[in-house]
């Protein structure tokens, strides 16, 4: 078995915490597939490094590194389900296609990215937030965890966060 990074748990429980946060509201999910399908509904899953690794150690299977990955979906979706749920990121957890949701989400989202953002500082690995397809192309055994793109900053400098559009 593949030992954890340090914060793997608590990334787990920010999970939890969207989890909750989105049973609360109780979005209806219609099994559509939609949100996994992301050039075909003009969207792009957006994740941490820290999140990929959690998606790479838990996802039941590693992708197929021998194809070129881009944003027209996810490889954990097959048959229209996902094949990778327990492990999913933050996004994944948040996003419905429900309109009743859709002013809920952004708020969730961001109080979810702020969580890791903590759990990035306080284990000083720094921030990388990049498409899926990035960390896919890379190549990332699940064993390893993921380097950063770029030198480590702090993630608390309230003065460069904007709201994340919901695309």
């Amino acid at each position: 078995m593949t030992a954890r990074p340090p914060w793997f748990d608590e990334v787990l429980a920010v999970y939890a915490w969207a989890d909750e946060q989105v049973r609360l509201h109780a979005p209806i999910c219609t099994i559509s597939g939609r949100c996994c399908r992301f050039r075909d509904y003009g969207h792009n899953l957006f994740l941490s490094q820290l999140e990929a690794s959690v998606l790479f150690l838990g996802a039941p299977f590693q992708v197929n590194h021998s194809q070129q990955f881009d944003d027209t979906g996810c490889p954990y979706q097959i048959n229209g389900r996902c094949e990778a749920r327990e492990s999913r990121p933050l996004a994944c957890r948040i996003y419905f296609c429900d309109p009743a949701f859709q002013d809920a989400m952004p708020a969730i989202i961001e109080e979810g990215i702020r969580k890791l953002k903590q759990i990035a500082d306080t284990h000083g690995t720094g921030w990388s937030y990049s498409p899926l397809h990035h960390f896919l192309d890379n190549r990332y055994p699940a064993h390893e965890t993921i380097p950063l793109l770029r030198e480590p900053t702090p993630c608390d400098d309230s003065t460069s966060r904007r709201p994340l559009p919901l695309l």
